[in-house]
Parts: structure tokens; C-alpha cells; sequence
């Protein structure tokens, strides 16, 4: 029972130090003003500090919910926004119908990195097995893990 208890705690305060909630007041300069230049039309931001690693921002513009990660130097890392799955590329959705046949798209977001471009990442499912998957836009996979 002790045992479970640790592993329950230790597993808790490991999640809340990898990403924590923190007041803009804590946000570097450097990260604000970058966020300020790239998303000027941003409202309702909320913060975020991960691991130490970086800040990572979510906010709403023209009503839709999107996030933005940056390095502690200010350099913008990623964006990303949920859409619908009507919204896929035709290669995108050909790619899931021959990668992971058979699998419902239950999530679907658009994301924008320094280094990738724009990029798709869909979590998929069929029974009890899921996919995260990040595909480009001319329908190469990047990246897919199991999640059971």
C-alpha cells in the first residue's frame, strides 16, 4: 500500500513540475514580447512553464483556441490550434487511410513549427488501440506512437 502511494505521489509531482500553471508577471520579457509581435490580435493568454525548458502560451484569437510554445530566450517553437477532421489536406487523410486503416480520427490539430512548417497531428483510434501521429501537409508521416 506504501508502495502505491509513493508511486501515486511521485507520479503527481512529476506531472505538475513538467508543465505549471504561472501569472504573466513571471513570463520573461524576452518570451512577451515575442509573443506580442507574432499573435498581436491574441486575447485571454494563460501561462505556462515547462520543465524549464520553456513557456508556453494558450490564448484565443478571432474566438479559436490556440497555443504557442517558445524557448526562455524568446524564440517562438511551435503553434498549434484544434481543428475539425473535414479540415485534413487530401493527403493527410490519404495517408490515415492507408497507414491506419480502419482508425477514427478523434483529434485533429494543426501545428506550425520553426523547424517543420506546417505539420498535422492526429490522435487516432480503433477499439481499444491509439495513435498520435504527426504527418505533413503532403501526407509523409513524421512521427507516430502507441498509446495503450
Amino acid at each position: 500500500m506504501k508502495s502505491a502511494l509513493l508511486l501515486l505521489s511521485t507520479i503527481l509531482f512529476s506531472t505538475t513540475v513538467l508543465a505549471q500553471k504561472i501569472s504573466e508577471s513571471k513570463v520573461p520579457t524576452a518570451v512577451l514580447i515575442s509573443f506580442k509581435d507574432k499573435f498581436h490580435d491574441a486575447t485571454k493568454a494563460s501561462w505556462r512553464i515547462e520543465n524549464n525548458s520553456g513557456y508556453e502560451a494558450e490564448f484565443l484569437i478571432d474566438r479559436t483556441k490556440q497555443s504557442a510554445k517558445f524557448a526562455k530566450s524568446g524564440k517562438w517553437l511551435k503553434t498549434k490550434n484544434e481543428i475539425k477532421a473535414e479540415e485534413l489536406p487530401i493527403e493527410v487523410n490519404q495517408t490515415i487511410a492507408k497507414e491506419f486503416a480502419g482508425y477514427k480520427i478523434e483529434k485533429a490539430e494543426k501545428a506550425e513549427t520553426a523547424s517543420s512548417g506546417i505539420v498535422y497531428e492526429v490522435k487516432l483510434k480503433k477499439g481499444n488501440e491509439i495513435y498520435e501521429a504527426i504527418i505533413n501537409a503532403s501526407g509523409k508521416t513524421l512521427k507516430k506512437n502507441s498509446k495503450k
